[in-house]
């Protein structure tokens, strides 16, 4: 199997999804190729996995999560 097999769904804030769904609709009338939604979270996944930190994940956490 490869690692491209592999999928997992994990659920995404609704502020979220909207701006993935503006991001989306603004690539496609850049490129003039379909750009999935999908595609974009992966991209932003691949571009910035690496340097994220546990500080990062605790003020999201302290910033967003508990401000609901």
């Amino acid at each position: 199997m490869k690692k491209s097999d592999l999928s997992k769904t994990y659920r995404i804030r609704g502020e979220f999804v909207e701006a993935i769904k503006e991001k989306s609709l603004d690539f496609i009338i850049e490129t003039k190729e379909r750009i999935e939604e999908a595609d974009v979270i992966n991209a932003l996944i691949y571009k910035h996995l690496k340097g994220i930190n546990a500080k990062d994940v605790t003020k999201y956490i302290e910033e967003v999560k508990k401000a609901d």
